[in-house]
C-alpha cells in the first residue's frame, strides 16, 4: 500500500486530535489569566492542535482525492455539497487555529482565548459535517437530501489503482 494511501485512510483518526485540542485550548488560556502555569499547557493545546490540523487537512485531501471527490489537479470537490462545507469549515479553522498558536506563543492570553473559541466552533462544525458525510441520517437518505453525491459510507476507500 503506498504512503499516500495509507495517509488518506487514516483521516477519521488523524482528526481527532486536533480537534479535541481546539476544543480544550480555551480552558488552560483562561486559568492562565490568574496564573502564569498554566500557558505551557496550552502551548502543548496549540502546537497539538494546529500540527494535528496539518495532518488531518492533508489526509482529508487525498482521501478526496482518492475517491475521486476532488478531481486531479484541482483543489476543490467537483460538486458542491457536505464535503464543501467540510473542507471550508476545516481550512478556516486552520487558519485561525494558526493564529491561536501565535496569539498563545505571544502570551496575548485574551486575544487568544477569543480566537481559541472560534477555532473550537470552526472544528467542532468540520467535524460535525464529517460525520454527516461518513454516518447520514436515514431521512436525509431517504428524502434525497445527498443528491450531490453519495454519502462517504459507501466510498469508504479509496480506488485502486
Amino acid at each position: 500500500m503506498p504512503a499516500f494511501d495509507w495517509i488518506a485512510r487514516e483521516h477519521p483518526a488523524l482528526v481527532h486530535l486536533p480537534i479535541a485540542a481546539s476544543l480544550l485550548l480555551p480552558f488552560p488560556l483562561a486559568r492562565s489569566l490568574n496564573r502564569a502555569g498554566w500557558i505551557p499547557a496550552a502551548r502543548l493545546l496549540a502546537w497539538a492542535g494546529f500540527t494535528g490540523g496539518m495532518a488531518a487537512a492533508l489526509s482529508g485531501f487525498l482521501w478526496a482525492r482518492g475517491m475521486d471527490l476532488i478531481a486531479p489537479g484541482a483543489w476543490t470537490p467537483a460538486h458542491p455539497g457536505l464535503i464543501t462545507t467540510h473542507e471550508w469549515l476545516a481550512l478556516s479553522g486552520l487558519g485561525i487555529g494558526l493564529a491561536a498558536l501565535i496569539l498563545v506563543e505571544l502570551k496575548r492570553i485574551r486575544p487568544a482565548m477569543a480566537v481559541a473559541l472560534l477555532w473550537a466552533t470552526l472544528w467542532g462544525a468540520a467535524g460535525h459535517w464529517g460525520g454527516k458525510m461518513v454516518f447520514p441520517e436515514p431521512d436525509a437518505i431517504s428524502q434525497n437530501i445527498l443528491s450531490a453525491e453519495p454519502p462517504w459510507a459507501i466510498w469508504a476507500l479509496p480506488k485502486s489503482s
